[in-house]
This record gives C-alpha cells, sequence and structure tokens, in this order.
C-alpha cells in the first residue's frame, strides 16, 4: 500500500534532528504524547489531507498523573509549568503553500493525547483534548453528553491513528498525509477526524487556526459505562488555560494567570483588617 507521506527525512538526517517519540509513546501505554492535528478538508477537490506534529511532551506533564481515585474534583493548575511555546514545524510551509490567509484560518486543528490503560474503573481511561465547548459546563447540564463508554471508545479508537502517525514520521516530529488508505490520514472519520472518529458525539476536538481552545482532562467517573464521564478544566481560579495555533504554525498552550503582586497585597491587607475587626470586638 502506498503511503502518500511528505516528509523532508534528508533535511532532518543533515541537521541531525531526531524525534523522541517512539511506539512506546502511544495511547496505549499510558502516557502517550501530545499531538497536534491540522485538517484541510479542501485538499484534492474535497479528499483531504492532515497534518500531525508529535509536541514532544507527554500527558502526565500536563498534571493527570497525580489523579486520585473519582479523578479531579478542581480544575487542574497548571502553574508549576507555566506558559509552553512550540516554534513552526518544518514542514508547515509546504502544508500551507499556495494558501491565502483566509484559507489558512478555516483549517480546524486540535491537540490531543489519550491513555487506555486499564480497565472499567474509574481513572482507567484518560483523555486530553481541546476543545471551544466548555466541556465542564455541558457535563454539569442535565442527562448524559459524553458518558463513560464515549471516552472507552475514543482512546481504544485512537490507538491507531497514534500509532500508525509515530510510524510514518520515522525520526521527524511531524507529516503530512494525503493517502485516505492509511490510518495516519487524520482526516477520516474513522481515524481521528473532529470529534474522535465520532465517539465523543457531544462535543468537538477542533477549532480553526487563529483560534484560542480551553484544555481539559476527562475520564472514567465509574464501571458504569452509561454514567457521565468526570471533566476538569486545566486552569485556576484565576481563569483557565488555553492553547492557540497561529496561522505561522506556531503553538502556544497559556497557563492560567498568577495574581499580581498587587493582588496579594490587597488580600493580605484585607485578612489583617479582618483580623484587627475581630480582635477589637473581643477587646470591647
Amino acid at each position: 500500500m502506498k503511503l502518500k507521506l511528505i516528509a523532508l527525512a534528508a533535511m532532518l538526517a543533515a541537521s541531525g534532528s531526531a524525534s523522541a517519540i517512539t511506539p512506546a509513546d502511544d495511547v496505549s501505554s499510558g502516557n502517550a504524547f501530545l499531538l497536534l492535528t491540522v485538517l484541510d478538508a479542501n485538499f484534492g477537490g474535497g479528499v483531504g489531507r492532515s497534518y500531525t506534529r508529535s509536541l514532544e511532551v507527554a500527558m502526565n506533564d500536563f498534571g493527570t498523573a497525580n489523579r486520585t481515585t473519582g479523578g479531579f474534583t478542581s480544575n487542574v493548575d497548571l502553574l508549576s509549568s507555566g506558559n509552553r511555546n512550540w516554534a513552526t514545524g518544518a514542514l508547515w510551509s509546504t502544508f500551507t503553500a499556495g494558501m491565502d490567509a483566509a484559507t489558512i484560518s478555516g483549517l480546524q486543528w486540535d491537540v490531543t493525547a489519550l491513555d487506555s490503560f486499564g480497565g472499567s474503573a474509574a481513572d482507567q481511561k484518560r483523555i486530553l483534548t481541546t476543545s471551544a465547548t466548555n466541556l465542564v459546563d455541558q457535563i454539569a447540564l442535565s442527562g448524559i453528553s459524553t458518558s463513560n463508554s464515549h471516552v472507552n471508545n475514543a482512546v481504544l479508537n485512537q490507538d491507531i491513528y497514534w500509532d500508525a502517525a509515530i510510524s510514518a514520521m520515522g525520526v521527524g516530529t511531524e507529516i503530512i498525509v494525503d493517502d485516505t488508505a492509511s490510518n495516519a490520514w487524520a482526516i477520516s472519520g474513522a481515524v481521528h477526524s473532529t470529534n474522535f472518529s465520532g465517539n465523543t458525539t457531544g462535543f468537538s476536538t477542533v477549532g480553526q487556526v487563529g483560534d484560542s481552545m480551553g484544555l481539559y482532562y476527562l475520564t472514567r467517573s465509574s464501571t458504569s459505562n452509561t454514567a457521565e464521564a468526570l471533566g476538569v478544566a486545566y486552569g485556576n481560579a484565576n481563569g483557565a488555560s488555553s492553547f492557540t495555533l497561529g496561522s505561522n504554525g506556531a503553538l502556544s498552550f497559556v497557563a492560567a494567570p498568577v495574581p499580581e503582586a498587587s493582588t496579594y497585597g490587597m488580600m493580605l491587607a484585607g485578612l489583617g483588617l479582618v483580623g484587627f475587626m475581630a480582635k477589637r470586638r473581643r477587646s470591647i
């Protein structure tokens, strides 16, 4: 089977570039690397093609390793990790060659990582995903929008995509795929697409180039396949964290803001005033 991949193998070899992602870093490992996936649905008269890039960072580096039974009950605080930036990949200019600004901005993208390790108990399947939808609010609504079976099926299906993408990358970190028969062809509804191949029917993982999207952690909440899954937003009490893909192919992760020093000062002053008033009342 011919796999039509545009890969700058000679350039990578000449530069000594090597990818840290290996088959051991896929979904079944329990700690998959994050992948940036960009979908070009209009390529080839509507056939489509995809761009996939390893961010060279494992999902546990985004806080999910510190979960407890029953999952996170509050926002995932990434202040220790802080902001991260990924420069434009070498193949981005090839992928967007001939496109005008409007076409580039119409491309869809997401950042995802999954973990298929374990069984059906709480926290035994995990998903990291971008989404323009506030998944915490959606899950909190009445009814089941994202069930444990949705999480389970999405995780199991995506292992196919990760394996194929890793194999196609070889010693590189990115690929362009226009072969509809390839499991690395992410635009396929049977492989990746906009909602983990239709397995998360309640939300889409993608936004358009230039958009900022929140990052969410999803996991099984219990052994019941029909129960609502657990969803937690990355951020803290001061705001949400987000991924943004620029039209130049540069990707950034902005962690939730840290309170300004002046804010801390005001908080301490307020606490001091409360203490003073309480002490004064006791002395009256």
